[in-house]
């Protein structure tokens, strides 16, 4: 397991354990797709995003994965910070590879998560995800089977590359 997993892992048990418990989280800026916090709003690149990740997400992924650009106040004055939520909000034509090339998955039906708050219960959303592996024609893709799972256990299939 890589640093990358490791940490995207520990930190979307945190995240998902104050939701579980009905508690409203705050959006920290510690992501889950990189393991300094991103103070200032600068651009991610490709290289930077998601490093160590099972499956390759580049920075057009931050809606789906819940990674917003928040206004925040610091002596009194705004800057702009990366943050991260739990609401993932992976849709319907989603396709990603591996980062080894050895399998692409798609969303074919989706339900995005919402967040606790107030009393209200987080629903984790839900994923029908169609997995491919390569054929023996170097550019096709043979179907291998069909995941369906909720929005949260899809990100950790994305960091880890195991699941159901």
């Amino acid at each position: 397991m890589t640093d990358g997993q490791r940490h995207a892992l520990r930190l979307l048990d945190l995240l998902l354990a104050d939701q579980t418990r009905g508690q409203r989280s705050m959006r920290g800026t510690t992501l889950l797709c990189r393991p300094e916090p991103l103070e200032e709003y600068r651009c991610m690149t490709d290289e930077e995003f998601c490093q160590g990740w099972a499956y390759r997400l580049g920075p057009h992924f931050v809606d789906a994965l819940d990674i917003a650009l928040d206004r925040r106040m610091r002596d009194k004055k705004p800057y702009y910070a990366w943050t991260q939520g739990t609401r993932f909000a992976f849709k319907v034509g989603h396709t990603l590879h591996r980062t080894d090339e050895s399998g692409v998955v798609q969303v074919m039906e989706a339900k995005e998560a919402s967040s606790a708050r107030d009393g209200v219960t987080r629903e984790p959303g839900s994923v029908r995800v169609q997995v491919y592996a390569p054929a023996a024609e170097p550019t096709i893709w043979e179907k291998t089977s069909v995941l369906n799972v909720t929005q949260d256990a899809f990100v950790r299939y994305l960091i880890t590359g195991e699941g159901n």
